[in-house]
């Protein structure tokens, strides 16, 4: 009897892999969202798609009300009084209300292309132990003249081998790329163990959330030369802010170089968090983006840094 419930629940959660909630923050991204919510629909794994209106001062919050009347796997959620929360907190209600086993992301000025989850499918119904899979995005530019600045348009990890290195690893290192969170699906289940996005963090949460799901969730790659989706660029894009992006990093370079301090990592990681938190504090010191002055700054800093984190020695030395 043991067996028989065994595999029927087998065959349930089978069943389950291939349905898909979309989480979509939204906060002042009316002329995009449409076509956001529209490429997720196409996917045929779409189950629900999750606006999470966050308090927005435009007609964002008409236009999700107009899109859930349209079509009744759309759903729409605020938070408490309306207030604007952020993106994180914005993505963990999303999640909380999140109805199916699969969670994927997509922030409203941006889209899926045809196609998005067909390697996801495969990657996780053939293999039930992976948590998440990550994949390629591209970059669709609605302002051309931010074209030269965010030089390579498509973001992915390269030269990724996961029997030298880790993906924790790889990714801290910094020289295999990255992925973003419109390039990834992930288990709902996952979440008990790696926990939601950082609602202190208004910026650089989801490098956050991402660095603890390489550290404790198993995520393989899918896609990695062609994108499943695309970025939306223009003028009011938040990573255009350097006031407060830089901020934000500064913020979570320094959350991560206090847990490498406590944690058994390996000296190549130990490194990496060292010359983050470094940045960090150069960026402080006002060098700006000048990468000669940054290096400097850095270099200046790491004395002091060892004598007020006496351990930093240690890690930076062990095998």
């Amino acid at each position: 009897m043991h067996e028989v419930l065994s595999y029927v629940l087998e065959l349930y959660e089978q069943s389950k892999i291939l349905t898909i909630s979309v989480i979509i923050p939204v906060y002042n991204a009316a002329p995009f969202l449409r076509r956001a919510v529209a490429s997720a629909l196409e996917q045929p794994e779409t189950a629900e798609v999750i606006l999470i209106e966050d308090g927005s001062t435009d007609n964002s919050y008409a236009l999700c009300q107009e899109l859930v009347r349209e079509d009744d796997r759309v759903c729409c959620y605020i938070h408490p009084e309306h207030q604007n929360r952020g993106a994180g907190a914005s993505r963990n209600l999303g999640m909380r209300q999140a109805q199916h086993s699969l969670i994927a992301f997509l922030d409203a000025d941006d889209f899926y292309l045809p196609g998005r989850f067909v390697q996801v499918v495969q990657v996780l119904s053939q293999n039930p132990a992976v948590d998440g899979v990550f994949e390629a995005l591209g970059m669709h530019f609605y302002d051309n003249s931010k074209q030269s600045l965010m030089g390579n348009t498509l973001t992915t990890v390269r030269n990724l081998d996961l029997t030298r290195r880790s993906l924790f690893e790889h990714l801290i290192v910094g020289r295999a790329g990255y992925f973003s969170l419109d390039a990834l699906v992930i288990r709902k289940r996952v979440l008990s163990q790696v926990g939601y996005f950082d609602e202190s963090l208004w910026q650089t949460q989801d490098t956050d959330f991402i660095w603890r799901l390489a550290l404790h969730a198993n995520l393989q790659p899918g896609s990695l030369e062609e994108p499943v989706a695309m970025r939306g660029v223009h003028a009011h894009n938040g990573i255009f802010n350097r006031v407060s992006v830089n901020f934000y990093k500064r913020k979570i370079y320094h959350k991560w170089f206090l847990e490498m301090l406590k944690a058994d990592w390996s000296r190549a990681v130990n490194w990496g968090f060292t010359v983050k938190k470094l940045e960090g504090e150069a960026l402080y010191y006002g060098p700006g983006e000048q990468r000669t002055i940054l290096r400097i700054v850095k270099l200046l800093l790491l004395p002091l840094l060892c004598i007020r984190y006496p351990r930093l020695l240690l890690k930076l030395g062990r095998p």
